[in-house]
């Protein structure tokens, strides 16, 4: 009974993460995709019926479903070009697409800016754009969760943070996050590279990544404290 005791104390706890998902709000571009499609989609029917679907076809029925087509892939095309469903939470940010995820990870994440109406989000290698008019909740949790995890890398200042829409964790859709991909990364305090998720440590503030073996007591990225308190996926 004593030798389980000790293996439980050993094992890392797993903490449940969570984050909200806010699906993109309309906006003038998408409004104007719609109207683009429809009417491309409009003008396609009536070039089909007036060439093939009379008796004596039209002489204007070839130009119809030629410019009706390109309006319904112009509308189409416009509307693929905002920003999907945004996931923030305690594993980072993320986009969806279609059934996949792209994660930025907290301690990943080099500086948080706005540029006029645009959250900017930069790492190392990358830049996330987001429109405020498209996500304007997700926004707002964005900058108060770095600014809580690591807030040297927010760049807004008093006033542009006090204009932001107010959010709360009751906004968006409530997710347990279920799946992070860490096998293959490198532990961020030896270099060591995490074969096995099971070997892999995460700091619950940032979501710095470790080895089992080279947990340090005080998280490399925002300082927090961790040894311990660092946990499984």
């Amino acid at each position: 009974m004593a030798s389980k005791k000790r293996a439980k104390k050993r094992n890392a706890k797993k903490l449940e993460r969570k984050e909200q998902r806010f699906e993109p709000a309309p906006t003038h571009a998408s409004w104007g995709s719609f109207a683009v499609g429809a009417v491309g989609a409009a003008l396609l029917g009536a070039g089909v019926y007036a060439q093939w679907l009379v008796d004596e076809p039209y002489g204007y029925g070839l130009s119809l479903v030629g410019v009706g087509a390109a309006g319904l892939l112009g509308g189409l095309w416009l509307g693929n070009q905002g920003l999907g469903p945004l996931h923030v939470g305690d594993a980072g940010i993320a986009t969806e697409q279609g059934e996949e995820l792209t994660r930025i990870p907290w301690c990943e994440i080099q500086s948080v800016s706005l540029s006029t109406d645009t959250l900017i989000v930069k790492t190392g290698d990358s830049t996330l754009s987001i429109a405020l008019g498209e996500h304007p909740q997700g926004t707002s949790l964005i900058v108060k969760e770095i600014a809580k995890r690591l807030p040297a890398r927010l760049k807004l200042s008093e006033a542009q943070r006090d204009a932001l829409p107010k959010v709360s964790r009751r906004d968006g859709e409530t997710r347990i996050v279920t799946e992070l991909q860490v096998a293959g990364k490198r532990c961020a305090a030896s270099s060591e590279i995490v074969t096995f998720e099971k070997d892999a440590r995460l700091c619950p503030n940032c979501g710095e990544l470790f080895a089992r073996s080279h947990t340090p007591n005080e998280c490399v990225t925002c300082a927090q404290p961790l040894g311990s308190a660092a946990v499984a996926i």
